[in-house]
């Protein structure tokens, strides 16, 4: 008699079947009803500029042309529909419950605008993040696009409630101007990347990248992971990328030689596309959330907290890792 196979849960690993398994709705039912667009017809669509529908690993904005896009796929369903199977009722009923309800009236508090991202608590800030990335590995789980998550990463986030997994980072940004109700992109394509590598090298790590874009009404979330080996940082623009959470070191602040043309490209696009990669020494590039005087020790209670928020890193990270054991 054949041996009887188990679905496991994407996120705890665990064997689920019958009355265990459930749905995540990939956009919590309090969002869509807030947002009022539980009804609304979505049309999810997989667009690549390759033949496979795939993206290339570098695209230049003077090479992006959205006529170029190809279609790979593409569904239709409303909004409530946006569902993700495979997860156990613990974790569904469980830690992603109590997650979803530490973060909802910050979240719509942001979506709304009745509460600007500079006014964040850390801990609020480290909530959100998780949230955001929860709800983007979720739908990148749940979507016709390729599966850029590695399945670890969904282990990580259930493992260690205090952490993303190491190389992530999350980034938020406010917009007047921006109000659509529910908006997306997955990719693992940048249009900024500094490193003296050769391009096969690259290119391998590259393809282990991913950039995941959320928003809902003025509020865009952006989660993004790059491979810790190394050098490897982010390079942010200051104005389009408030740091909600990321590991040390991961970040670096620059300006773009040449503007985003915005009057072509959307608002969540240059959110998304002037977020680079770099890979070049350090002494190039200014580090946003790491002094050089942390390296290679544990911070202080008292000490400045290494993302550079002002704060004293007992009440800042330190609030969330612990005073007794700090990133560095």
């Amino acid at each position: 008699m054949a041996k009887k196979t188990f679905m496991r849960c994407r996120f705890c690993n665990g064997e689920i079947s019958g009355r265990e398994r459930t749905n995540e709705h990939i956009v919590p039912d309090w969002l869509l009803k807030h947002l009022g667009i539980s009804d609304l017809e979505l049309f999810p669509t997989h667009l690549g500029m390759n033949a496979d529908g795939s993206e290339p690993e570098f695209i230049s904005l003077e090479e992006f042309d959205a006529d170029n896009l190809k279609v790979k796929s593409q569904r239709k369903h409303a909004a409530k529909n946006l569902l993700l199977g495979g997860i156990c009722a613990n974790c569904n009923n469980g830690w992603m419950s109590r997650l979803e309800a530490e973060c909802k009236d910050s979240l719509l508090s942001l979506i709304d605008k009745e509460c600007s991202l500079d006014k964040l608590m850390p801990k609020d800030k480290f909530k959100i993040a998780r949230w955001a990335t929860k709800t983007a590995y979720c739908l990148n789980a749940g979507s016709n696009y390729f599966k850029i998550v590695p399945d670890e990463h969904f282990r990580l986030l259930f493992s260690q409630p205090k952490l993303l997994p190491k190389g992530c980072a999350v980034f938020a940004y406010q917009s007047e101007i921006w109000d659509e109700p529910i908006f997306w992109t997955q990719s693992r394509s940048w249009t900024e990347v500094h490193s003296p590598r050769p391009a096969e090298e690259l290119g391998d790590i590259i393809r282990r990248t991913y950039k995941v874009l959320l928003s809902f009404r003025h509020l865009i979330l952006l989660v993004a992971y790059c491979p810790t080996e190394d050098n490897w940082r982010f390079q942010i623009d200051p104005d389009a990328h408030f740091m909600l959470w990321s590991w040390q070191r991961a970040c670096g602040i620059s300006r773009r030689e040449k503007e985003f043309p915005k009057e072509t490209i959307p608002l969540c696009g240059r959110v998304n596309h002037s977020l680079g990669l770099n890979d070049v020494a350090e002494e190039h590039l200014s580090a946003v959330n790491l002094s050089k005087r942390y390296r290679g020790r544990k911070i202080g209670a008292n000490e400045p907290c290494w993302c550079g928020g002002g704060l004293k890193f007992k009440k800042c990270h330190g609030s969330i890792y612990g005073t007794s054991g700090s990133q560095a």
